[in-house]
């Protein structure tokens, strides 16, 4: 799954795009009327719920590093994913004025 090309690094980037949206409306519609919390606390919580359960649990062991990057040779690769998914999950708490 990795490759140098950089076609393959547009069609990472798109899709992690698209994907950032959808996962926004999905928070946007189950998460926030449902859980009394407040929203940048709801945010980070679904960014880091993300990190784990899509980006450590699914798409990295894809790419050969194993759950949350084990095979990278250290803690670096997981606590950067989780930090900047609960940066991205506390600009969308943020950010997010819906009723």
């Amino acid at each position: 799954m990795v490759s140098d090309r950089p076609s393959a690094w547009l069609l990472g980037f798109a899709s992690h795009l698209v994907n950032s949206i959808l996962l926004v409306l999905v928070w946007a519609m189950l998460i926030v009327p449902n859980l009394p919390w407040p929203r940048p606390l709801m945010g980070i919580a679904w960014g880091v719920f993300l990190a784990v359960a899509l980006a450590g649990g699914l798409i990295v062991p894809l790419s050969g590093l194993g759950f949350m990057g084990r095979k990278a040779g250290g803690p670096r690769f997981a606590v950067t994913t989780l930090l900047l998914h609960a940066l991205w999950g506390l600009a969308i708490g943020l950010l997010y004025t819906g009723s």
